[in-house]
């Protein structure tokens, strides 16, 4: 350890408390072991396990990915106590003491051993104590730990790079560990006596070396988040050292500041992903939380500024319920978010209308996210009703995927158009196709996806007032928006500018159902000519194609006809000359994942104008469609009849002609 333990005993305790002036009192007369005594016994009547368990569930609910479901929560522990243990769905058997430095995954998957030092584990096994009184639980966290102390000295601070360099001691680790791992574990065992006096002290001593390690090492996005929950947690819970006040206001006033910084006025934290939204709502209530708890102040707009990060999920709500995939995010659902929403915010109108189903009561049918360049166009709330989702996003500040001007679409109670997804941060074939242009209903150029990141520029606080540059004109009979990507296709950023109108006929054209036109304009900036590719990627179902109509069968009689007047293909489970044409298998070491059909809509030259016709059917049933284009109007044939309409300059307005 870093931390001595006259450093510890002499100037790190509060000393003000009279049993840790005796604990330093006897430390200094060379009593070393009567000093442990005196710290340990202090350390365990200082912390209120039933304070503790009133404000954390004993029960804990661990996924697959750290527990085997086909155990219990106990056969669970009595494998950790064994050395056999779980991380990131992979279980790997050390035969007796665990080696913290070692990844036990056949093809080194990074994530495996970061995540086991997490120490996910030890709560497992606190578990089964408090579930059995069993020593042996006791007995196997203290050979963990005092193992951890002796395999993973910490590094010091401050640290470069989130201290990724270190697997044991990256700086959201040490956050996660600390927020709540350990203080589980810790209360757990308190009235154990398989536990000495000495793993006591190094506990205390780590507990220091972890508050100065995040104080003196903040990152940044939602890892900070997580590294201020871990040290608002210290100095909430340890209050016996001199800097735990310290320690709890430096945590609490840089998360307060942080909320208010990479948050956007309409909800979206600045990473834009649906899935580590979630990760920064409950870092942050776990700080508003605890202090509450602990009857500690907090800032009078943190619980506001939480809320405006929940009215995200309902905005982009799809008619299933749940939302798209952004960026490294998932499709979580929307009623279990509102739900946790009204534990913590009860009687919220807002957040009671969307969970009761009354959503058009509290938001309008479409709806803009002008800072976060995303919106939802649809027919109505039900389930049955038409929805797009078109981004013209901001480079997100973290987990980005190279995807702008990305739509998806869902009717008649089917999702039509919707990206890869997410995958394992691996080097995987997989993971890459999530990443890349390839995997979003977006553009291609030469073949090559979207590549902003050689001039992204790192988050900074001002940038949160910074709108982005969609533009939208909503009508009761249509809807458009626009948006425009420019910063390079390919390594070698081809500079050709892609620009995208959404065109939604809420009430159709002579009678048709409601339907969507794409009207894609693409500028060579090299004055060279190019292929111009757009990607359609549908759920894995059957796909027809005739001449430039492709009609995807998407069950239950719902298709959708995918209309344009330039080359139409598609391809299944393709590995040369490019993976695509796939979905993620949710076993990430799955030699093969599940083919799905991948559409192009292509055409060559300096400049390209493409319209693209989108209609879907409930029943399969639709017109004969056509559909032509040129910069300043677009044409869509219904059933032999012509409709023409004029295309302003600033692409905002539709006109019939």
């Amino acid at each position: 350890m870093l931390i001595t333990e006259k450093q510890f005993y002499t100037e790190e305790l509060d000393t003000s408390i009279p049993e840790l002036a005796k604990a330093k009192e006897l430390f200094l007369e060379g009593k070393t072991a009567e000093a442990e005594h005196a710290f340990a016994e202090y350390f365990k009547s200082a912390l209120d396990t039933e304070k503790f368990f009133a404000y954390v569930n004993k029960e804990i609910h661990m996924g697959g990915s750290i527990t085997d479901a086909s155990c219990s929560l106990i056969e669970n522990a009595d494998r950790i106590c064994r050395g056999m243990v779980r991380s990131c769905s992979y279980t790997h058997d050390f035969g007796g003491e665990i080696d913290w430095n070692f990844n036990g995954t056949p093809d080194g998957y990074r994530e495996w051993l970061w995540q086991l030092n997490r120490h996910h584990i030890f709560k497992i096994i606190a578990y089964a104590y408090l579930e059995t009184g069993d020593e042996k639980y006791a007995d196997a966290f203290n050979r963990h730990i005092t193992g951890w102390f002796e395999q993973a000295p910490c590094p010091g601070w401050p640290v470069p790079n989130r201290c990724s360099k270190y697997p044991t001691w990256r700086t959201i680790t040490a956050g996660i560990r600390q927020s709540g791992n350990w203080p589980y574990a810790i209360h757990a065992f308190l009235g154990s006596r398989s536990i000495p006096d000495s793993t006591w002290v190094k506990i205390g001593m780590s507990i220091w070396e972890h508050a100065e390690f995040l104080m003196n090492s903040p990152s940044s996005l939602n890892w900070l988040d997580i590294e201020m929950s871990g040290l608002n947690a210290i100095g909430t819970i340890y209050r016996f050292y001199k800097k735990s006040d310290e320690w709890r206001n430096f945590a609490v006033n840089m998360a307060a500041s942080e909320l208010k910084t990479q948050v956007y006025e309409d909800g979206f934290q600045c990473e834009l992903t649906t899935g580590y939204q979630s990760v920064v709502i409950t870092t942050n209530l776990s700080i508003y939380n605890l202090a509450r708890h602990y009857g500690l102040s907090i800032p009078e707009d943190f619980s506001n500024n939480i809320r405006l990060l929940y009215t995200m999920y309902p905005k982009l709500m799809r008619p299933d319920g749940k939302t798209p995939c952004t960026n490294d995010g998932g499709q979580p659902d929307v009623a279990e978010r509102m739900a946790h929403a009204l534990k913590h915010f009860p009687d919220d109108p807002l957040f009671t209308a969307v969970l009761e189903g009354r959503v058009s009561e509290v938001y309008p049918r479409d709806i803009v996210m002008p800072y976060s360049g995303m919106i939802t166009m649809r027919t109505g709330w039900g389930p049955e009703d038409i929805w797009l989702f078109f981004e013209s996003a901001p480079f997100g500040a973290g987990h980005q995927h190279d995807d702008k001007l990305n739509i998806n679409l869902s009717a008649y109670g089917k999702n039509l158009l919707n990206v890869i997804g997410n995958f394992a941060y691996d080097g995987s074939a997989m993971r890459k196709l999530c990443v890349i242009t390839r995997g979003h209903n977006t553009a291609l150029v030469d073949g090559k996806g979207q590549n902003a990141r050689p001039t992204h520029t790192p988050w900074s606080p001002e940038k949160v007032n910074i709108k982005s540059d969609l533009e939208v004109n909503i009508n009761e009979a249509t809807v458009v928006a626009y948006g425009k990507y420019d910063r390079g296709y390919g390594g070698d950023l081809i500079p050709v500018t892609h620009e995208r109108k959404v065109v939604f006929f809420r009430e159709g054209i002579d009678g048709s159902k409601p339907f969507f036109v794409l009207l894609d304009d693409f500028t060579s900036n090299d004055e060279n000519k190019h292929k111009y590719e757009l990607n359609f990627i549908p759920p894995t179902a059957p796909v027809s194609v005739c001449g430039r109509h492709a009609t995807v069968n998407a069950g239950d009689g719902v298709t959708l006809e995918i209309v344009t007047h330039a080359g139409l293909g598609v391809t299944v489970g393709a590995t040369a000359p490019e993976y695509m044409g796939f979905r993620p298998s949710k076993d990430r070491l799955a030699s093969e994942h599940t083919p799905s059909p991948f559409i192009t809509v292509h055409d060559y030259g300096e400049c390209a104008h493409l319209a693209t016709v989108l209609y879907p059917t409930p029943d399969g049933i639709s017109p004969e469609i056509g559909v032509s284009c040129d910069a300043e109007s677009f044409t869509i044939v219904l059933d032999g009849k012509e409709h023409k309409f004029q295309r302003d300059e600033e692409f905002l307005v539709t006109k019939p002609v």
